[in-house]
């Protein structure tokens, strides 16, 4: 007993409170109440959590609180004010807070020709939510966790990222696998170390010792790399770019004595599921209604009208009139009859295809669900209706652009880099490129390799106008030129490198399709110089005047021929 004082110390040492904390929450309106999601980071734990939010309401009630679909608490939900709801503590991984108002429903008149008795829903809003907190550590930060040892995967603003690491083609090669490697759903900016605001840092470091051995660490905000060869380095990117062999680094150091293989190749994939937009299975309460947006990829554009299938699960015991409505980009696609007519829970396809084509960058589903519980038309209060994202698709006949936009896919076919010589920022936002493929469709590790010529994307600097477009001076901006080997990007110094690392992970979604000219400035406006008109013109198409000038043709030609016929018939 005399040592538990000392073990509880020691605990308190190595894993010590991190200061309390205040995150703010996003709140998504889902008609019956409102839903946020909060991520606590691999190997910490939220203590004491508090959900503090405003909220407003025609009359007063309760308004209670789920944690991950399970009853957390309640308190009392005044008609204007700021309540606070215990949540407790939360372990480590995404966590669904759920925010239901409890609020007297009193029946109003009677409805039309149904004579259902309708509910008079009571007005409520809820706003600026925020999740009180005190972090703390439940073990040492392993090379398994990254990158969640290095940056908040849930922040909404770009990430910012340090990189320190000398020269060479084979050091060059690994910083953009590893730029790659640890991005993600996340946009990343890598700039040169030495920058305040970044917030985490890569080093690497040669080391003079003999033999081949490389040696990997973590710590918060750092990723540490010392190598003895080029191989060596190569062991460390293979290690951490793939996500199945950096699972078993279940340390903080590592090394590496002995080769590691390649990962598999990526691909660029068309998104088709409503999981492949990122959308997780969904539930609707009866009169709830969501709006999904369908947002494509940057490396790909819309180019036919949506069509797809929902797959819903619905509760038995719906009565007639209970119907599933559905809209793509505001046309109404599907109104399906959810009566339950047989007892059993209905798992239904339902097949939609619209007539309008979507906006380029994607397109919008918007799902209301009406769920009556039996036929004297009383509302069921716990009926849902499920949607299967992953079973769901939806089909808006994308491809890949082509053009500037086409980088992702010119880099797929060809991942080489040309970068110039003793140029760290235009290395860095090489590396900017890198860490936002992902958000340019592509899935899997790319095998990127620096060279000094011939690849797909060609880093340069000049001091003058564009030598192909004499109009336009380069100054703070970056000029993005299209041609048969892929995508040239030419800055004029360093400080239009660091501009255009930082615009990158908005700009690159808004280079449209068949652009072959651009230039991004340095607040971030991309404006078009050159599109390419005749890949949109099919040359087996004749334009429409064509076939009036042939109906005219073959009309006299027509005219002349019963012409001469009868001419010949009265001479006969």
């Amino acid at each position: 007993m005399k040592r538990l004082p000392a073990l509880l110390l020691a605990w308190a040492l190595l894993f010590p409170l991190l200061g309390a904390r205040a995150e703010v929450l996003p709140l998504t309106n889902l008609s019956s109440g409102y839903e946020a999601f909060v991520y606590v980071p691999r190997g910490e734990r939220y203590r004491e959590a508090q959900l503090e939010v405003s909220t407003r309401s025609d009359q007063s009630g309760r308004l209670r609180l789920y944690l991950d679909g399970s009853y957390r608490s309640v308190t009392a939900l005044p008609a204007d004010g700021r309540v606070q709801l215990p949540v407790g503590t939360l372990g480590e991984g995404f966590h669904r807070l759920r925010l239901e108002p409890l609020l007297p429903q009193p029946l109003g008149g009677q409805a039309d020709h149904n004579l259902c008795l309708e509910i008079r829903q009571a007005a409520f809003s809820a706003r600026a939510a925020q999740l009180n907190y005190t972090p703390q550590r439940t073990r040492a930060p392993r090379l398994s966790d990254l990158p969640d040892p290095l940056y908040d995967r849930t922040r909404t603003v770009a990430v910012l990222a340090g990189v320190s690491a000398p020269e060479g083609s084979a050091v060059n090669t690994a910083l953009l696998r590893l730029a790659q490697a640890l991005g993600g759903d996340r946009p990343v900016i890598w700039q040169r170390a030495e920058a305040a605001e970044n917030d985490f840092e890569l080093r690497l470091e040669r080391s003079e010792e003999a033999g081949n051995r490389a040696e990997l660490e973590v710590t918060p905000g750092v990723l540490r790399i010392r190598f003895t060869s080029d191989a060596s380095l190569g062991w460390a990117v293979n290690a951490l770019s793939d996500p199945d062999y950096r699972s078993l680094l279940r340390r903080s150091r590592v090394i590496l004595s002995r080769e590691v293989p390649q990962p598999p190749a990526a691909t660029l994939r068309v998104p088709l599921s409503l999981e492949d937009y990122g959308l997780t299975d969904l539930s609707l309460r009866s009169g709830e209604q969501r709006t999904l947006a369908l947002a494509l990829p940057a490396a790909f554009t819309a180019t036919g009208r949506a069509s797809g299938t929902l797959v819903t699960v619905s509760a038995t015991g719906l009565a007639s009139g209970s119907r599933l409505w559905a809209w793509v980009a505001d046309e109404p696609v599907i109104a399906h009859d959810l009566a339950d007519r047989d007892g059993t829970v209905n798992r239904e396809k339902l097949n939609f295809s619209g007539s309008r084509s979507p906006a380029a960058s994607g397109t919008s589903l918007r799902l209301q669900a009406d769920l009556l519980g039996n036929d004297a038309c009383t509302p069921l209060p716990t009926g849902q209706l499920f949607v299967d994202a992953r079973a769901s698709r939806v089909d808006i006949g994308a491809r890949t652009k082509s053009g500037v936009g086409a980088l992702a896919s010119e880099l797929l076919g060809n991942p080489r880099v040309t970068l110039p010589a003793g140029v760290p920022e235009a290395r860095a936002f090489a590396m900017t490129v890198a860490s936002n493929l992902y958000a340019a469709g592509l899935r899997g590790v790319l095998p990127l390799e620096a060279t000094a010529a011939g690849g797909s994307l060609t880093l340069a600097q000049e001091t003058v106008r564009a030598a192909q477009l004499p109009d336009v001076a380069l100054e703070g901006g970056a000029l993005l030129r299209a041609h048969s080997g892929g995508v040239t990007v030419t800055a004029a110094n360093t400080a239009a490198w660091s501009a255009l690392s930082r615009a990158w992970p908005s700009a690159q979604a808004r280079l449209e399709d068949r652009v072959t000219a651009a230039l991004i400035s340095a607040d971030r406006q991309v404006t078009v110089l050159e599109r390419d008109r005749a890949s949109s013109e099919s040359p087996e198409s004749p334009a429409p005047w064509g076939w009036v000038v042939a109906a005219i043709g073959a009309f006299l030609i027509g005219s002349v021929l019963l012409m001469m016929l009868g001419s010949r018939k009265r001479r006969s």
